[in-house]
């Protein structure tokens, strides 16, 4: 199995269709996820990725920034590999492509007015194809069809007390929403036949979404459609089981590395959309003060890296941060350590005393003291080089981003008083002096208060937004 990554766009550009094989009956577990962020957008250096992962198995490859014929030869060679798009989108002429194993007959086409999408429908209803993807960018239509059976219906350019009223309509009649979007207040939905439980709501802030969708997956219900638009939330949520994990807007290098991480676990992605207001999930682990500086960090850092520019160093993607006041190259003790993410307090050593920088042995006088945080996704935030008694949680403690979780000390092989930070792979319990195996750390990024996704260099400002 393989994830690669792709790219939404937020205009076609050429309009084709696209047929594979033969009739099939299809099988399509979760609608597609979509995301359409309207009004103007500033080009950023990363794009954001909202991602939906559901318990699943077998191979999954996701790529993006493809021109339309890149994309185009991208889903032919998957089609021939057994794959089949399960989402797709455009931003700013840019494909994002997601697909899952599959077999049977795709047709896909771009670019179509509304009467050409809508004589382009009948007839694939007419040879028994359905929608399994469909998308309005300005006011072109973007359309997968696969094999399928029974009723479909659809509209487009309804307000919100249309939409509520033909939803009902079609609920009484025994359909189900399997794709939702919002653009400057209208709505464009497809009704399929379905039955059980059904809820969706529209026009929700972040924090209104995540509680609403943290009572429904307690309740048996699982994400089917996701949609931001201007900064508000539409979902739609159908009986369901198992995990389900979502992200509202993540940098492109967070994003592959969760994705990584979930597809070990056993999870795959189901939904893929794209936003122009990423944001990292690690901030600074310290509060706003002039006096912190990175003296070294990456492993390609051109001032200072970590293992000396091996990219697969245990630690080649840790970052030393230094509290220097005084400006003298020696930091200073004492500081707050915060929480860069929240999750779950792992492990700790807080006995240490003494300092082992220049030992032959790391262990004589010691290792130094570090605290292990969690996250709950197969990644652990590890902060090192603690004061002796300085850790000021407890194990098995949920802390929260910002949470005062430490201070910051000199033990250990630290040749100044700072924070080691990074993120690893897993971590061994019985990490001791007679056990000094330490799992691979991964590439993150950070916002603080100039940026939203960012790996910073020694020598760079560090405005922390952590608090």
């Amino acid at each position: 199995p393989i994830s690669l990554r792709l790219d939404e766009v937020n205009c076609m550009k050429a309009t084709v269709i696209e047929r594979r094989g033969g009739p099939r009956r299809m099988v399509h577990t979760l609608a597609i996820l979509s995301l359409l962020v309207t009004g103007v957008a500033q080009v950023a250096a990363q794009s954001g990725y909202l991602p939906v992962w559901r318990s699943g198995s077998g191979a999954q490859y996701w790529r993006s920034g493809m021109s339309f014929d890149e994309f185009k030869a991208q889903d032919k060679t998957y089609y021939d590999q057994g794959l089949r798009l399960v989402d797709v989108s455009i931003v700013d002429g840019r494909f994002t492509g997601l697909w899952r194993a599959g077999s049977g007959a795709q047709w896909w086409r771009s670019g179509m007015t509304f009467d050409e999408f809508k004589a382009q429908d009948k007839t694939y209803f007419d040879q028994g194809l359905r929608l399994t993807v469909l998308r309005n960018i300005n006011g072109k239509y973007l359309a997968v069809w696969r094999p399928g059976s029974g009723a479909q219906h659809w509209r487009s350019g309804m307000t919100f007390d249309e939409f509520k009223s033909q939803d009902q309509t079609y609920f009484n009649q025994g359909l189900r929403l399997t794709a939702l979007e919002i653009d400057d207040g209208k709505y464009l939905a497809v009704w399929q036949p379905g039955s059980g439980a059904q809820h969706w709501r529209s026009g929700m802030t972040f924090d209104e979404f995540k509680a609403q969708d943290q009572a429904y997956f307690n309740s048996g219900l699982r994400l089917t459609v996701l949609e931001v638009a201007d900064g508000k939330y539409a979902a739609v949520w159908r009986p369901g089981s198992g995990a389900q994990y979502w992200y509202s807007s993540l940098c492109f290098d967070d994003f592959k590395t969760e994705d990584e991480r979930y597809f070990k676990k056993g999870l795959r992605l189901e939904q893929l959309g794209r936003s122009d207001s990423p944001r990292a999930l690690y901030k600074l682990p310290f509060v706003d003060d002039g006096a912190w500086v990175l003296t070294n960090g990456n492993w390609d850092d051109p001032k200072h890296g970590h293992n000396q520019g091996n990219p697969n160093g245990l630690q080649a993607y840790a970052f030393d941060f230094v509290h220097d006041a005084d400006h003298d190259g020696i930091g200073e003790p004492g500081q707050k350590v915060l929480a860069a993410r929240g999750g779950k307090v792992y492990a700790f050593v807080e006995s240490e005393s003494g300092n082992s920088w220049g030992s032959k042995d790391p262990c004589k006088p010691g290792v130094g003291n570090y605290l292990v945080i969690d996250h709950g996704d197969g990644t652990y935030g590890v902060y090192w080089h603690l004061s002796q008694n300085g850790v000021l949680v407890k194990l098995g403690e949920n802390v929260k981003t910002g949470d005062h979780i430490a201070t910051s000390g000199n033990t250990g092989n630290s040749s100044t008083a700072h924070i080691h930070f990074d993120v690893r792979t897993g971590w061994d319990l019985k990490y001791t002096c007679s056990n000094l195996s330490e799992s691979p750390s991964v590439k993150i990024l950070f916002q603080d208060k100039n940026h939203s996704c960012w790996r910073p260099l020694a020598g760079d400002t560090l405005a922390s937004n952590n608090h």
